[in-house]
């Protein structure tokens, strides 16, 4: 039971940094951030990335907690990188987002915290494969 409290609290962390970030890019509204993400989609991102529609009502179950699962990672990076535009728009720093880097650590971090339960049935922390300890500890 305790591993299934530490997967709810690790999405419900992800989702409320999801929240957070919306918040301080303006928010724009979720057909706004649809628009932008379609702009988006529509061009080729460095490293031949190809960034996904925001469906408006997807966007709005995500950021409600609606789901039982994490969002996926390209879902993720389209949303963040269309938020960076919006902040923009709003005449913002498009750093009140977060950048595409610190948010892949922080959807592996809420990844890690959500396999936890299910692959070490004793709790332990989640190890690197080189055995450093956790990836985001310094």
């Amino acid at each position: 039971m305790a591993d299934d409290n530490r997967a709810r609290a690790a999405l419900r962390d992800f989702i409320a940094e999801l929240n957070a970030a919306w918040e301080a890019s303006g928010p724009p509204s979720f057909a706004r951030l649809e628009k932008l993400s379609i702009d988006l989609s529509s061009s080729e991102q460095a490293g031949g990335l190809r960034l996904r529609v925001l469906a408006a009502s997807t966007t709005h179950e995500i950021l409600r907690g609606k789901r039982r699962s994490l969002p996926e990672w390209g879902w993720v990076v389209s949303f963040v990188s269309a938020l960076r535009i919006a902040a923009a728009e709003n005449g913002l720093d498009a750093d009140v987002v977060g950048t595409v880097a610190d948010w892949k650590a922080r959807h592996q971090r809420a990844r890690l915290d959500m396999r936890a339960g299910a692959d070490r049935p004793d709790g332990a922390e989640p190890r690197d494969p080189r055995g450093m300890g956790p990836p985001w500890a310094a």
